[in-house]
């Protein structure tokens, strides 16, 4: 068979989190406003949570405090980076 002689893939996207889901937090710890502000604009329309860090030492404080399920981390940042957070 050739791929001519495929049907067409419709791509997939995620459009939101599954009802009756709880809320999941997101740490996005990364000294970019750029790339802190491209990640909110991804994640919070589907329903995460979303809180920011742009150090280290923030992002240690807010995992303290809030307890995000997941913590997306920029390895090189100012004050504290992602090697001497883990």
């Amino acid at each position: 068979m050739e791929n001519d002689d495929l049907p067409p893939v419709s791509p997939k996207r995620v459009i939101g989190i599954t009802d009756n889901q709880p809320q999941s937090r997101i740490l996005i710890a990364d000294d970019s406003p750029s790339n802190r502000q491209l990640l909110i604009q991804l994640l919070t329309p589907i329903g995460f949570e979303i809180q920011v860090a742009e150090n280290g030492q923030q992002a240690v404080a807010a995992w303290e405090h809030w307890q995000p399920h997941l913590i997306w981390m920029d390895m090189r940042m100012p004050v504290m980076d992602g090697y001497e957070c883990c």
